[in-house]
């Protein structure tokens, strides 16, 4: 029998968008979405997604702050749902604003054909990629975003002078203590049912694991890569998370917006998915590569 595909999904706005991306796949694949709490879809909006049957689960439980602990307990809370169906084979971590490149017969394929892979963008940490100590900083000291905005510049910078407070007072997490090597990389991934109910497991039977991983900066980017790259399912790591992401013309801590122009660049790219989607700068793209994705499944 066929396994299933698993897309864990956090959203918070552009509703249409989302039910336009669901559409994108087919019977092939859950989703298991959360909506932010604050989010402004409206109460029709949301029963049209709960009503598309390839929707397994959709709940609006968490704020989720940028570069807060709330985006792992958003995924959590879809993973633990997610483990109940027998049938799924792959997990997928995604957003409101991702967009598949391929169509899902060849997704499919490709994860036919790499069966037993993960697919998990990732570095040792400390790595000259990050900043503030090889991105050490993030794990050694508290980091608030889960108490205030971090995307307004005036809460950026209150954090920041928190940080510096803490390495006056000689402060340290001690992070050593886990006795785990630390990693980091993009937090979108495509991993095997097993290793993600391996992961589920470790942070149910360590709860000192969940508890050191809150009040860090952007846990999204280690969590998972942390527990996998310490476990039995590292030989089975592809350093890849198959994903078209522009940070070169980045302004900041998110990725380009991608619109016409990346076009070719995402077509000829070899992977499967992209970020970030956002209306109306990706319109033009997105009707682009819709009309791709179809031809490629031999529609007119």
């Amino acid at each position: 029998m066929m396994k299933k595909h698993a897309i864990l999904l956090l959203a918070h706005n552009e509703p249409q968008y989302l039910m336009d991306l669901i559409d994108l796949f087919d019977e092939n694949f859950y989703f298991f979405i959360h909506l932010d709490k604050h989010c402004d879809f409206s109460v029709e909006d949301i029963e049209k997604i709960k009503n598309n049957p390839k929707v397994k689960f959709l709940k609006k439980k968490y704020n989720i702050h940028w570069g807060g602990f709330s985006i792992i307990k958003g995924f959590l809370l879809l993973g633990k749902k997610a483990i109940s169906f027998p049938d799924i084979g792959y997990v997928h971590l995604m957003s409101g604003q991702d967009i598949p490149l391929k169509s899902p017969k060849d997704i499919v394929e490709f994860f036919q054909k790499n069966d037993g892979k993960q697919f998990l963008h990732h570095f040792k940490l400390p790595s000259k990629l990050w900043n503030q100590d090889g991105g050490l900083e993030r794990l050694r000291y508290y980091h608030f975003y889960d108490l205030i905005n971090g995307k307004k510049q005036m809460n950026y910078r209150i954090n920041k002078y928190l940080v510096l407070g803490q390495k006056f007072l000689g402060m340290d997490r001690h992070f050593s203590k886990l006795k785990m090597d630390l990693y980091g990389g993009s937090c979108w991934l495509s991993i095997t049912m097993q290793c993600f109910e391996y992961c589920l497991d470790f942070v149910e039977k360590n709860p000192e694991y969940t508890k050191a991983m809150k009040y860090t900066f952007a846990p999204d980017e280690f969590f998972f890569h942390i527990l996998i790259m310490n476990s039995p399912f590292k030989k089975t790591v592809v350093n890849d998370n198959l994903y078209y992401i522009d940070w070169e013309n980045s302004k900041g801590s998110s990725p380009e917006i991608l619109n016409e122009s990346h076009f070719d660049s995402l077509i000829n790219s070899g992977k499967l998915f992209a970020r970030k989607i956002s209306s109306p700068t990706s319109d033009d793209l997105k009707s682009k590569l819709l009309q791709s994705i179809r031809i490629d499944q031999g529609e007119n």
